[in-house]
């Protein structure tokens, strides 16, 4: 029931339904139900704020799915603390708690716990402007996602590899991967809408195009008294106050933080393009974030461009 609600946008009847069965499972010594409602309630938690409570419900969590060798549900639960940690900045930390949510889930043959694993070790490479790592993470999360009919990397990790792609210059596959991630949130996972349209906002303002941008973000859909990405329609307006593009339009949706660096070109990064050269156009220097963004064109070297890690407006964990 958690879940469910959470994903309609009723955070606090979330919390509360969490929040009687936690009390019900503790009454009863029912370790397992603890576990699995401790599991679930980090999410309405993290999406109103309260991330110490999403944090210290999930390491409650795991020393039980420890002892009950439930080894899909510690891969799960590993994961999401990689999540939180990563919201927090510790990057280690959380790279470390992904590969072993990973491995313990390639181990058992659950490619949900690979792809959902990978959704976190994703963004600290990103973080770190490690682009090759990143994207064949991405790429491989939403693979297995597929397979396996979960639905998050379908939308926001193919969101976000589209954002990377944008940023090395091929805007033509970027606005490919976000066409395909705008029909799985509208079919299936509407919650995630305000990620999605946020990166189709970003390939707008990144071709220079103001007023498709401004579109983008007012068709967010967001509800505004149930989501947690309340701020939304309130930052998008004054993100574009007197016509000019400002930086702060993507931060509509999305925060980005932690700069990275690298070098290569669009096609050296992802290791796989086969992409004709003549298909990817980058848009000249701009000021994006904290610094300017250099020109990409594919074939030749990018100037280390700045690549941000991602981070929902409650916190990137809110869509994991």
């Amino acid at each position: 029931m958690i879940l469910n609600v959470f994903g309609g946008g009723d955070l606090h009847q979330a919390l509360d339904a969490g929040e009687r069965s936690l009390a019900i499972a503790r009454e009863l010594n029912a370790r397992e139900q603890m576990a699995f409602t401790l599991n679930d309630l980090w999410r309405p938690y993290a999406a109103v704020g309260d991330l110490a409570s999403s944090l210290a419900s999930l390491e409650e969590a795991t020393p039980i799915w420890r002892e009950l060798g439930n080894r899909p549900m510690l891969s799960e639960n590993l994961a999401s603390i990689a999540s939180l940690r990563r919201t927090a900045g510790k990057e280690a930390e959380a790279l470390a708690l992904s590969l072993e949510s990973y491995r313990i889930s390639e181990e058992i043959g659950n490619q949900w716990g690979q792809a959902y694993a990978l959704m976190n070790a994703f963004g600290v490479y990103l973080d770190r402007g490690e682009l090759g790592k990143a994207m064949a993470a991405m790429e491989e999360s939403i693979e297995l996602s597929e397979r396996v009919g979960f639905i998050p990397p379908q939308a926001t990790t193919r969101s976000e590899l589209a954002s990377v792609y944008a940023n090395l210059g091929d805007l033509e596959r970027a606005n490919e991967l976000v066409e395909i991630a705008l029909r799985v949130v509208n079919e299936l996972q509407p919650i995630s809408r305000p990620w999605v349209m946020g990166t189709k906002a970003e390939l707008h303002l990144l071709a220079g195009e103001l007023e498709p941008a401004r579109s983008a973000i007012e068709q967010t859909q967001v509800d505004c008294s149930r989501s947690h990405c309340a701020p939304v329609r309130r930052s998008a307006s004054r993100s574009f106050e007197g016509g000019s593009p400002r930086p702060r339009a993507i931060s509509t949706v999305r925060w980005r933080s932690r700069p990275g660096s690298s070098s290569g070109s669009a096609d050296s990064a992802s290791g796989r393009s086969s992409r004709p050269r003549s298909s990817c156009r980058g848009p000249r220097s701009r000021r994006w974030g904290g610094g300017p963004r250099p020109s990409v064109r594919c074939g030749r070297p990018a100037p280390r461009p700045r690549i941000w890690g991602i981070a929902e407006c409650c916190g990137r964990s809110c869509a994991s």
